[in-house]
């Protein structure tokens, strides 16, 4: 019989599945559908996340929130295919049609959307949406939209590609 993953089981192992420690931005993963390669979860924006980030009046920043979508979405690649990607992150390397329509600040629950649109051996691309949760519901327009986030896919421990030297450089 196969191994049923369930909510609380992904919930517990996030940060093994997502090994980035104080910058890991998805808490809690409140949906997935393998069939649709989609998954939904949240992300709590903290001062800590805006520091510095216009002050007196902090706002999450932009680049954060893309990162945030393919977080959740490396959790989606474990889900799919979990001995393929148990030791592997995706790392962010492009972003097409990124866009932001409100500010997104401390205190400020997100309720983060990926789609996996593309996967080959080595890179993954995702759509995503980030909206806020007020009230007890979601709202109804997306604050934060991307068309398609290019995830480079290495092994967790092993970012030599991103330290490349130039020697040109080296003097």
């Amino acid at each position: 019989m196969p191994r049923r993953t369930t909510l609380d089981s992904i919930n517990e192992s996030l940060a093994e599945i997502v090994p980035h420690g104080s910058l890991r931005f998805v808490e809690e993963i409140r949906n997935f559908d393998l069939k649709k390669r989609t998954l939904k979860a949240t992300l709590k924006v903290t001062k800590k996340h805006c520091d510095g980030h216009y002050p007196g009046q902090p706002i999450f920043p932009g680049l954060l929130s893309a990162e945030a979508l393919v977080q959740a979405g490396s959790v989606l690649l474990y889900l799919l295919k979990p001995a393929r990607y148990r030791r592997k992150s995706p790392v962010l390397v492009a972003m097409n049609g990124l866009q932001f329509k409100e500010a997104m600040r401390p205190g400020d629950l997100l309720w983060l959307e990926v789609k996996l649109t593309r996967l080959r051996w080595s890179s993954a691309q995702f759509m995503g949406r980030i909206y806020i949760y007020r009230e007890r519901k979601i709202g109804r327009e997306a604050v934060s939209d991307a068309d398609r986030l290019t995830a480079a896919i290495i092994e967790s421990w092993s970012i030599s590609f991103l330290t490349k030297t130039d020697p040109k450089r080296e003097n």
